[in-house]
């Protein structure tokens, strides 16, 4: 049963580079193709070949290489044969972590089959003081494309080091001292 389940898990960090596909495309297919172990820990593990899912409950986090996710509850689903992920759900308080980047919302669908995740519940993507939120986010691993419904975006302009040094790290500091000029 545990091989049955746990390899197909590993699309569920597909959620963490997604946000940035259009910057790391290649970087998509590189995790999607590796043969990195997914380890999974939850104070509650159910599988039911019946219904053909897994669930994880409490506490969820799942490592797969440098990646991280967390959820209160992660769900796996097959197919009628019980042979390929149709899709996975994680519900509440979904963060994904990945190299400098962070996803959060309160659910995360991932569709087998059309390649594609959908966020809901407050999604926000950050990646340094970059940040793009909206009611609705839906990652096309496929085309490299992200759509957002009722978009709000805040980029921040690269900072040189002598910038950031010279405000004490911060980029809040750095906002701060622009507002008070």
């Amino acid at each position: 049963m545990r091989g049955f389940f746990l390899p197909a898990l590993g699309v569920i960090f597909l959620l963490g580079s997604s946000a940035w596909a259009k910057q790391e495309g290649s970087a998509l297919k590189k995790v999607a193709r590796q043969k990195v172990p997914v380890v999974i820990t939850a104070r509650q593990a159910e599988f039911n070949n019946k219904e053909r899912k897994a669930v994880y409950k409490g506490s969820v986090k799942v490592v797969r290489g440098k990646s991280i996710m967390y959820s209160d509850q992660l769900e796996a689903f097959w197919d009628r044969d019980g042979k390929q992920l149709d899709h996975i759900v994680a519900t509440g308080n979904v963060v994904v972590l990945q190299e400098g980047k962070k996803i959060t919302a309160e659910k995360g669908v991932y569709y087998e089959a059309q390649q594609k995740v959908v966020l809901t519940g407050n999604p926000v993507s950050r990646e340094g003081e970059n940040m793009v939120k909206g009611s609705r986010m839906t990652y096309f691993f496929n085309e490299e494309r992200v759509v957002v419904e009722n978009a709000v975006s805040e980029l921040h302009p690269a900072r040189k080091k002598k910038d950031k040094q010279a405000v004490g790290g911060s980029g809040e500091k750095a906002a701060a001292a622009g507002e008070a000029e």
